[in-house]
């Protein structure tokens, strides 16, 4: 009996099978790290944290809120996304109240009240979702595993460690660590490369990497460059099955729909052309890994997505606590990406148009909802943007003809094609449709079918809401434009993972429309067939140099995209004399072949060649911008040696190169402006091509001055402007005269070609009066 009461002891001991998949997850998310070069302390440590300060009080918070929890993964993806925003928030009220040492109480604070109500708090019987058994547990955790791997080899072989070489990181990187820098030092936060100046940003991704650098002491590139976004890309996929799983009212929806956003691109044909890996603007992918808040952005956006269209498509009101998380939500989205609410108001009147024509009346919670979406954009538009629009503005079209494919097909055919009335009108109009086609593809067919020959499956209304979301991401791509910024693309981006979860729906209704006898082998080898024949029309240009000349990747572009068509009328008709009824079979085939395409564009876009890089960036020697060791080696200096306010002065004017501020984590006087509010008002287009010359020439010249050994106009900069250290580089684009600063200057830090100068304001003049 004894030795029966200790086996038993044992077994009771023995980990659940249930959690299996969870520490697959952990342990791939730290081995990417750690292999990329993340320090196994810090990725242990920055794990920790993430579990500590958002996972754990968000998900006790949600059990507290939500009237119907739902299952595992649900309230681990809600929770876990609600414990983000309470996080920026926590951490933001503590900055504005002087008292940031205190942040780290934050989990306690929500926790314990938390743990307190629920523990008292009779239980509530809600919908348990079957979402636990180990098929699909294992399956959403190969997902997770292989999108972190997939934003792995596209990202980190491109943002080596600082420090250990040369090398000329992505400057929109930089920037971004350089504003979490200024947010984990200073607040309000202020413009870091014009000491002073304001600028209007979404920062809540800031705030997050601010936060975890300052309670784990982990420095902020390490966080940036390794630590970050794999857990937000894990999160996403959680969000990505749970709006599937919800809205499409069944578990495996919601795993096609994780597997659909985050491996289906564009149909993008353009393995080894050299050509532009996004033809048609496709840049959810690269949105990933270039914008911190993009993919922040998508967590809160996801999370909308599911309570929303729940509100929108359920009989229930819900009760106060389910309101209240989705205003948190709302709060949250405000700053973690500005294309978000205006998106989800803009789906909330397209979806309620949609109801009142089919049923004329217009959903309660559209009017509770748009109202709380409406207050959060006013005041953050009127208290924090000022009236600036990121450069956006009215455009017909003009996305359209951005796009590389449609757009050097229709100025190779009109300069080649013989004249025909209309040609111009036809060809642009054409453009437009081709460029729809491209970047939805699979979405366009399984939305159709779902519209159309899927009427005998009735997911309720749950699609209206994804497609309007998807429409008004349309609507946008149409109508509004923002130069070389771009940033209207990131509406699209967002609206086009609506478009996926709706087509994993319709995805399941041409499922489960299959006919009932189906020759699985026939069309097995007609699909192998269709995708060997495929990746030869993808590999022939590069693989024998078919074309050549200036008009090579015009020519490049019609081959692959006419031999797509060719491919799928051909193997259309194969399909539909192998199955039948064609009203399905050829739907059916379409779909999957266009998600194949999108699936393998990613493959060979982002993945093989990150896999044939080698760890330094191409150009990185030589770029005017590159961080040396010898530089890093000074900023560290000052980031470890001098006072969190001090305000710092560069021999460099190059507008694009925000490293100095950055990696030091101070405030600079003047360094790379290109990205200041008042270089995106002026135009971003006009400095890009070297325009916008007059801004801030009064602190450029008397920056040079300085460096010049001007006595007065050092005296300026150390009274007006607390600046404190100067840095002269030997390669700066402005000269500096070294014999000259010294009588004003001690030399508190050297390198190879750089050094660190401090400032001795009782040697500069008095200032003038």
């Amino acid at each position: 009996m004894e030795n029966s009461q200790r086996g038993g002891q044992r077994a009771n001991l023995r980990m659940p099978a249930s959690w299996l998949p969870i520490l697959a997850v952990l342990f791939g998310l730290v081995a990417l790290e750690v292999g990329y070069g993340a320090p196994f302390g810090d990725a242990i440590l920055y794990l920790g944290y993430g579990l500590l300060f958002r996972v754990l009080p968000g998900w006790l918070l949600y059990r507290v809120l939500s009237s119907n929890p739902g299952g595992a993964v649900r309230q681990v993806a809600l929770g876990w996304t609600l414990g983000s925003v309470l996080e920026v928030f926590a951490f933001m009220l503590a900055a504005w109240l002087g008292i940031r040492d205190l942040f780290v109480l934050f989990p306690l604070l929500v926790s314990v009240p938390a743990v307190v109500i629920l523990l008292r708090r009779k239980r509530i019987p809600g919908t348990p979702e079957n979402e636990t058994g180990p098929r699909f547990a294992w399956a959403l955790a190969t997902i997770c595993v292989l999108a972190m791997g997939l934003l792995a080899v596209a990202y980190f072989p491109t943002v080596p460690n600082p420090g250990s070489g040369t090398f000329a990181y992505f400057r929109d990187y930089i920037w971004h660590l350089g504003f979490a820098g200024e947010i984990k030092h200073h607040w309000p936060p202020l413009d870091f490369n014009v000491s002073g100046e304001p600028f209007p940003y979404h920062y809540f991704v800031h705030v997050q990497m601010a936060a975890s650098s300052q309670v784990t002491g982990i420095e902020l590139p390490v966080v940036f460059f390794r630590l970050y976004n794999l857990p937000l890309m894990v999160l996403a996929v959680l969000l990505s099955a749970t709006a599937g799983r919800s809205l499409g009212r069944n578990v495996w929806v919601g795993l096609l729909a994780a597997c659909l956003v985050f491996f289906v691109g564009d149909l993008d044909m353009l393995t080894g052309s050299g050509l532009n890996p996004a033809p048609f603007l496709g840049n959810f992918f690269i949105f990933l890994y270039t914008s911190p808040s993009f993919i922040f952005g998508l967590t809160l956006f996801l999370a909308l997505v599911t309570l929303i269209g729940e509100r929108l498509t359920d009989t229930s009101r819900g009760l106060p606590g389910d309101w209240v998380l989705l205003a948190i939500l709302i709060a949250g989205a405000t700053n973690a990406k500005v294309a978000i609410l205006p998106l989800v108001l803009c789906a909330l009147a397209l979806f309620g148009a949609w109801v009142w024509l089919r049923e004329r009346r217009v959903p309660a919670p559209i009017g509770w909802i748009g109202a709380m979406i409406g207050i959060a954009l006013a005041v953050t538009y009127f208290s924090q943007y000022a009236g600036h629009s990121s450069g956006l503005e009215i455009g017909s079209f003009d996305s359209f003809f951005q796009m590389p494919a449609p757009e050097i097909i229709r100025v190779y055919l009109d300069a080649n094609l013989p004249g025909i009335p209309l040609e111009s009108a036809i060809l642009r109009v054409g453009a437009v449709v081709f460029g729809l086609i491209g970047l939805l593809g699979a979405q366009l067919v399984a939305i159709g079918w779902l519209a159309t020959g899927g009427r005998k499956f009735s997911p309720g209304l749950s699609p209206a809401w994804l497609v309007a979301l998807l429409a008004g991401g349309i609507l946008v791509l149409c109508f509004v434009f923002a130069g070389g910024l771009g940033n209207q693309l990131y509406f699209v981006a967002y609206a086009t993972t609506a478009g996926w979860i709706a087509a994993a729906i319709g995805f399941r209704a041409l499922w489960l429309a299959r006919p009932e006898h189906l020759n699985w082998t026939r069309l097995s080898l007609a699909g192998a067939c269709w995708l060997l024949l495929l990746i030869l029309i993808q590999r022939l240009p590069a693989g024998i140099d078919l074309f050549s000349g200036p008009d090579a990747g015009s020519q490049t572009y019609l081959f692959l995209y006419v031999g797509l068509l060719v491919l799928l009328v051909l193997f259309s008709v194969v399909i539909s004399r192998i199955a039948t009824p064609a009203g399905w079979s050829v739907p059916a085939f379409l779909a999957c072949a266009l998600a194949v395409v999108g699936l393998l564009g990613t493959l060979t876009s982002y993945v093989e060649p990150a896999l044939d890089k080698s760890s330094t960036p191409e150009g990185a020697a030589t770029s005017p911008t590159s961080l040396t060791p010898a530089r890093y080696g000074a900023l560290a200096w000052i980031r470890e040696n001098t006072d969190q306010d001090a305000v710092i002065a560069i021999n460099d004017e190059d507008p694009y190169n925000f490293n100095w501020a950055t990696f030091a984590e101070r405030r600079a006087f003047i360094q790379g402006w290109a990205y200041t509010r008042e270089a995106l008002d002026e135009g971003y287009e006009d400095l890009a091509a070297g325009g916008a010359n007059n801004l801030f020439l009064d602190r450029r010249l008397l920056n040079a001055a300085a460096f010049a050994a001007d006595p007065a106009s050092l005296a300026t900069l150390s009274d007006d402007f607390g600046v404190e250290y100067l840095i002269v580089d030997t390669t700066g684009s402005l000269s500096a005269d070294g014999e000259a600063l010294r009588p004003f200057t001690e030399i508190v830090y050297e390198g190879d070609g750089i050094a660190v100068l401090r400032l001795e304001p009782e040697a500069l003049p008095a200032p003038a009066q």
